[in-house]
């Protein structure tokens, strides 16, 4: 899918650390985290605090990234 969905070009776009300052982006935290339990709740990877803890990343990065579309309900399902 790094290929196929353009992101290796995108990639190139940012500087290394980009993902880690979105990723500490707070706007949308309290909303993230009451939904990450709920999400994929019987999937091995997201019964644990770390796999829950990656998935609330990458959401809190994207809705830092996008804040037109910012955290909606659901999107943690698409995400993982």
């Amino acid at each position: 899918w790094y290929y196929i969905s353009g992101a290796k070009k995108l990639r190139s776009k940012f500087s290394p650390t980009t993902y880690e300052k979105l990723a500490l982006h707070t706007d949308e935290e309290f909303w993230i985290g009451k939904d990450l339990k709920r999400t994929f709740p019987e999937h091995p990877v997201f019964q644990t605090e770390f796999g829950q803890a990656m998935l609330g990343r990458v959401l809190q990065a994207y809705s830092a990234y996008d804040p037109s579309v910012g955290y909606q309900q659901g999107i943690g399902f698409i995400t993982a």
